[in-house]
């Protein structure tokens, strides 16, 4: 047998490794339980908060969604802000004002709180596992946009979330869009 994550993980076992579906188990991601605590923060704003947590590779589409951000800046009719958490080397040049660079962020409680102060979670990786991200986004009640790479399709579908093409900055940048249509109390 061959233990999997899931998602796309499977398909990529059975055409390029040449195992048998029947053979793949699941064994999926998880969270530690303290995650699950009831952290609700008011989002009486106007303003849609989106968030990136990660690090400077390309592999994580840092470059991907900036990228989006300025298409879909152009077009919104509404106050956005995104804010970006982890050791990224582009925040201490950053004057552009709907842009937060928040640094990396090691402890949980406040990581917790940075989370559920914001509308959406953007995840908009390259290549990927399963980034436990998600499951902490989600369990602050905070939706996600992600790419279908690794086993994000697992989790992340259209009842929670928005699932687009990696690399493809069209579609990201309508999915920001697309959160901004959305009215905030069916965000969570």
């Amino acid at each position: 047998i061959v233990f999997s994550l899931g998602g796309i993980l499977d398909d990529y076992l059975v055409k390029n490794a040449g195992i048998h579906k029947e053979k793949i188990v699941h064994a999926p991601a998880g969270i530690n339980e303290n995650w699950l605590a009831d952290i609700l923060t008011e989002k009486n704003s106007d303003t849609y908060k989106f968030l990136f947590i990660g690090r400077d590779d390309k592999i994580k589409g840092l470059n991907e969604y900036l990228n989006a951000i300025e298409t879909a800046i152009k077009k919104l009719n509404v106050k956005a802000e995104f804010h970006f958490i982890g050791n990224l080397k582009r925040s201490v040049e950053n004057k552009i004002p709907y842009l937060f660079f928040h640094g990396e962020i090691t402890d949980e409680e406040i990581l917790k709180s940075e989370i559920s102060k914001c509308d959406v979670l953007v995840c908009p990786s390259l290549s990927e596992g399963f980034p436990l991200v998600i499951l902490e986004s989600f369990s602050c009640r905070v939706p996600v946009i992600a790419t279908d790479v690794g086993a994000i399709s697992s989790v992340v579908n259209n009842n929670n979330g928005w699932l687009i093409t990696p690399g493809n900055i069209d579609a990201l940048s309508d999915a920001i869009i697309d959160v901004t249509c959305q009215p905030k109390t069916t965000l969570t």
